[in-house]
């Protein structure tokens, strides 16, 4: 999906999938008329089931500006989706869509986290699960078993002013079905209950981000 907006902006179906909902506290420009790209995320099959309910569904997009005074609120949105087929029901898509690269399968351990349709929070600690792919061979299939971790957790945002960055670091802890701290191996590192996604978003040199 695909968006040019100014200011703010949330979808909901019936729930926020892209939760930018925390007020409009600058202007956002948008940058399609000027020559730039608009701006995309990408909704996976999971997150789509995820959201959808029984019967209609309702896309919704609701834009705020960001005081009564400005006369600038605007926003077009495309939403596109790939179709396996011959089948052409649907006109082409726009000549600045760029279609998203799907990471299916990496030489890195695989790590999914599944939160239940929560989103995680500064605090407390919420509730998740948690599967590791990291196989012998070196290649790793978002399809492969959990092998290296295949169980509890809970998580939180890490972090004061970084856990707003566009790479969000996390702290989370290995539970067992209780909720008690769990003690484990993760990825050939010592065993231990306490861990970290670190994600050093605002090192401009990259030598820290592995």
């Amino acid at each position: 999906m695909e968006m040019r907006w100014q200011d703010h902006i949330t979808y909901r179906n019936p729930v926020p999938f892209v939760p930018f909902d925390f007020g409009t506290y600058y202007d956002h420009e948008a940058s399609l008329y000027n020559g730039g790209f608009p701006e995309s995320i990408i909704i996976d099959s999971l997150s789509l089931d995820s959201m959808r309910v029984d019967g209609p569904n309702v896309f919704g997009v609701q834009l705020h500006n960001v005081s009564i005074s400005s006369s600038d609120l605007s926003g077009n949105f495309y939403l596109t989706f790939g179709i396996s087929d011959d089948s052409q029901f649907y006109s082409e898509p726009p000549s600045w869509f760029q279609a998203p690269v799907i990471y299916e399968q990496s030489h890195l351990p695989l790590i999914m986290i599944d939160t239940y349709g929560a989103d995680i929070p500064d605090e407390p600690r919420i509730p998740a699960y948690m599967g590791i792919i990291s196989n012998e061979s070196g290649t790793n299939n978002v399809k492969d078993n959990f092998n290296d971790y295949d169980g509890h957790i809970t998580i939180e945002r890490r972090g004061n002013s970084s856990q707003w960055n566009d790479k969000t670091p996390y702290r989370f802890e290995t539970v067992d079905e209780n909720g008690e701290n769990n003690n484990v191996e993760l990825l050939g590192m010592p065993e231990e209950n306490d861990w970290v996604l670190y994600a050093p978003w605002q090192d401009k040199t990259m030598i820290r981000n592995v």
